[in-house]
């Protein structure tokens, strides 16, 4: 089985986008015959589309630009599952994901196929179907309503480009976790993304329960502002940097 990542975050592994993803990769890997690619579009050269609609009338469903999209490309048409991972930015997936869904939407190309008048969605004609996506996005705000948007954008997309999702994983409140805040709820959420990785490699699909679980809400959502504002304005007030921050010095901090 072969399932590749595209983690859009500038800050690759070393982001709460990439430790969740650590997490539910440890159970991706718990199967011997899984192989991962792992990328991360911020050490490749992905230009942004220009519009030249090559890939709808000179070599169709296939990109003119030279840069590394297209081996990405390749490596994802012959993948089982694609993951696309992204932090959130002002309420929806960051720029350089977009960027790389503007150059995976070549695999459409003219004309409208069809019309469903119930829905009143068009329809285009598919040069080569996709692998199934799970969508994993984390962002430092509460709940699941301030990825409504970027779930939305997923659905749409890939409905039009006939491509299933498996999977939509939003993490709230991701800048908690690693600080000394239910620190066994947090342990309890990682593992559930480790069980999440196996589900998905072994059955297929990841459990409504693990789903609920991995999205949970790790403080409730007036702890959470409350802390939240304190600690921006201490980092604020003395020019410190989050990375810096010293949370054993604030015992506002410290809620279990």
């Amino acid at each position: 089985m072969k399932i590749t990542i595209i983690n859009s975050s500038p800050k690759g592994k070393n982001g709460k986008t990439g430790l969740f993803l650590d997490y539910f990769m440890r159970g991706m890997q718990s199967a011997s015959d899984v192989s991962i690619n792992y990328i991360f579009l911020s050490e490749i050269i992905n230009k942004t589309c220009n519009g030249c609609f090559a890939c709808w009338y000179q070599n169709i469903g296939s990109c003119i630009i030279k840069d590394d999209f297209n081996a990405i490309y390749q490596k994802i048409i012959n993948s089982n599952y694609v993951l696309y991972a992204s932090p959130l930015y002002a309420l929806m997936f960051n720029g350089a994901m977009k960027s790389f869904l503007d150059r995976l939407s070549m695999i459409t190309h003219e004309p409208y196929k069809e019309y469903d008048k119930a829905t009143k969605k068009t329809y285009k004609t598919i040069n080569l179907k996709l692998p199934p996506a799970i969508i994993f996005m984390v962002g430092n705000m509460v709940g699941q309503s301030p990825f409504k948007i970027s779930s939305y954008y997923f659905k749409e997309f890939f409905l039009l480009l006939k491509v299933d999702i498996i999977a939509e994983i939003y993490r709230p409140e991701s800048e908690f976790f690693q600080l000394p805040i239910n620190l066994k709820l947090q342990e309890e959420i990682l593992n559930s993304y480790t069980q999440g990785g196996s589900e998905l490699v072994t059955n297929g699909f990841i459990s409504k329960n693990i789903i609920a679980k991995m999205t949970e809400d790790i403080v409730e959502p007036n702890v959470f502002i409350n802390g939240h504002n304190i600690f921006w304005k201490i980092c604020q007030k003395f020019k410190i940097h989050p990375k810096n921050f010293d949370f054993e010095k604030y015992s506002f901090m410290k809620l279990n």
